[in-house]
């Protein structure tokens, strides 16, 4: 050793660099298993999410709620679609998702980075996903004007907000526009008018006294979902028959509006005829009449000749007896001046 220090030194700094790594590798493993675990209970992440491509009824939640093993359920509506930041022209894929009513004691709680959260009905806070572009304070998110579900059409940016679900760069699928969700903005509840919810998230009974990434959560956790799976079925069944019946129900009302619509535009077609019969009644009429004012005025053509001649000879008398009229008086003059 002493003959070879050189040696003996550059070994033992590699023994110690390589224990250092594998010291490193040992423990960052469970460091990072601690602070997801931290974060996951303070933030209440779910343990479990069910989706509906038909949506989630009132009655579906419900019978969530009264699976064995569900502590408690989380439904969310959500709505996706292309919306312009104030300032861009360049439409962004948007996912609108409404805040609960409670925020204290709802999951995946929101972790508020700047500003604060919604108070008025138009406003909303923003989580950009991925490697999009910030968005400052005071921007005006503005809906497309056929935009429906939705009780607003403008909604201001009044702070930023990292999801708890969303925690990486990676990135989401949306079902709108080039197939990217860009940003998610959090709006009041009762903002997103549907009648039924998008997704409902779960926590299962017991699961919170394990750690996330043990074999125990992950057996409590699928005891819950093997439940949800076997009521699936016949929720989907049920959720199926309900649409069925709602558009059934709505489009008989619509054959009963276009039935009274019909029967009420028949009568009035029917009172217009009538109206149109009797002017037409009217014309002909007043066509009769006409037609006997021109025969009388072509009478009285044809008479005017004579009328003329007779009122000429008339005329001619008149002034003849002027004239003996007239030599009378003169004769009555002579006989007076003698």
């Amino acid at each position: 050793m002493k003959g070879n220090a050189s040696r003996m030194v550059s070994l033992f700094g590699i023994v110690a660099l390589g224990v250092m790594m594998l010291t490193g590798l040992m423990s960052i493993a469970p460091s990072m298993r601690s602070a997801a675990q931290k974060y996951y209970v303070q933030q209440n992440v779910f343990d479990l999410r069910v989706l509906s491509t038909l949506g989630l009824s009132d009655q579906d939640i419900a019978a969530i709620a009264a699976t064995p093993g569900v502590e408690a359920v989380m439904p969310v509506k959500t709505l996706d679609l292309e919306a312009n930041w104030q300032g861009q022209e360049e439409r962004m894929v948007v996912q609108l998702q409404a805040l609960q009513q409670d925020p204290a004691a709802n999951m995946n709680r929101l972790v508020l980075r700047s500003g604060r959260m919604p108070q008025a009905a138009n406003e909303c806070v923003v989580h950009v996903m991925g490697y999009q572009a910030e968005i400052t304070e005071g921007t005006v998110l503005t809906l497309p004007e056929d935009t429906e579900g939705t009780k607003h059409k403008e909604y201001t940016v009044v702070g930023l907000v990292q999801d708890p679900q969303h925690i990486s760069t990676d990135k989401e699928s949306s079902t709108v526009g080039n197939g990217q969700l860009n940003y998610i903005a959090y709006v009041l509840d009762g903002e997103l008018t549907a009648d039924y919810y998008t997704a409902c998230y779960i926590k299962a009974e017991n699961a919170g006294r394990y750690d996330n990434y043990s074999q125990e959560y992950q057996e409590t956790v699928d005891q819950v979902a093997d439940r949800l799976e076997q009521i699936s079925a016949a929720q989907c069944v049920q959720r199926r028959e309900q649409l069925i019946d709602t558009a059934n129900q709505k489009l008989a009302e619509a054959r009963q509006t276009y039935d009274d619509q019909k029967a009420e535009a028949e009568q009035k077609f029917a009172e217009a005829e009538q109206q149109l019969d009797d002017a037409q009644k009217q014309l002909d009429d007043a066509k009769a009449q006409l037609d006997a004012g021109e025969t009388e005025l072509a009478k009285q053509k044809e008479a005017l000749p004579d009328t003329m001649q007779s009122g000429a000879d008339q005329l001619v008398d008149g002034e003849e007896q002027v004239l003996e009229f007239e030599e009378q008086l003169q004769q009555i003059q002579l006989l007076v001046n003698l």
